[in-house]
């Protein structure tokens, strides 16, 4: 494993996602503009409380999900176009240093989309009440979550840019609804509550809401975060598989 490999796809993805204006606008414009919106709807009165509610669902379940799943899989279809994977599989960088440079690329952007939100969310009154380290190492977790899930989709249905949006809204907005992102998952119908046990991104939510709000410790939240562990592991194994299988198709 090239470290100096990982570095440099880290940096170049981070240098064209922040040198792209337009991207970089409405990476801070949406999250902030849900913060806003879903702050008001739950602060019966009591804006900073709103906030404090409303931050870990905006982070998680909106923020990360677009910025390291969405833009994940808009990644490597691009990617596919400018046949760089291509040059990438006859160079001397591996499938492992691939993932893992565009992985720690992302977490440095939910990293980045954490520090604005919980500022916007200190600004107005709001409070992160929980482990700051554990609820950075959920982040991780949810980061190589959702860029493992991208990773995924890019490879086997994103082969052309414009097929990028529709895969990565198909698969990922139903489980970012069932995990309760807006609302609390307890309103759905029993077997929805049950079939959302499954879902990674509802144990992403819940194991952060929990810290953030609440000030859980990592065993009161142990099972999700097994699952996220596991998740992670898994995921992982998958994604670099599945790139060994059809990368030299790309």
């Amino acid at each position: 494993m090239n470290l100096k490999n990982i570095f440099l796809i880290s940096k170049r993805i981070l240098l064209e996602s922040f040198g792209n204006r337009k991207l970089s606008f409405f990476w801070t414009v949406f999250p902030i503009g849900v913060l806003l919106i879903f702050s008001s709807v739950y602060s019966n009165g009591d804006i900073g409380n709103g906030f404090t509610i409303t931050f870990p669902g905006t982070l998680v379940g909106a923020a990360m999900f677009f910025s390291c799943m969405a833009n994940c899989v808009s990644l490597i279809s691009i990617e596919r176009e400018r046949k760089t994977l291509r040059r990438l599989l006859i160079s001397k960088i591996k499938g492992g240093e691939y993932f893992i440079g565009i992985f720690l690329a992302y977490f440095i952007l939910a990293l980045v989309q954490c520090f604005f939100l919980i500022f916007i969310t200190y600004l107005f009154g709001g409070r992160f009440l929980g482990n700051i380290f554990l609820g950075v190492f959920i982040i991780l977790l949810s980061t190589i979550s959702y860029v493992s899930i991208g990773f995924i989709i890019g490879i086997l249905f994103a082969k052309k840019s414009e097929d990028a949006t529709g895969p990565a809204i198909a698969i990922g907005v139903p489980l970012l609804i069932l995990a309760g992102t807006f609302f609390d998952f307890s309103l759905l119908p029993d077997f929805l509550q049950k079939l959302n046990r499954a879902n990674p991104i509802f144990h992403m939510l819940y194991s952060f809401r929990n810290v953030a709000i609440n000030n859980f410790s990592f065993s009161d939240i142990k099972y999700s975060m097994i699952f996220l562990i596991l998740f992670s592991i898994i995921s992982l194994f998958v994604s670099n598989s599945i790139f060994k299988i059809y990368g030299r198709k790309i």
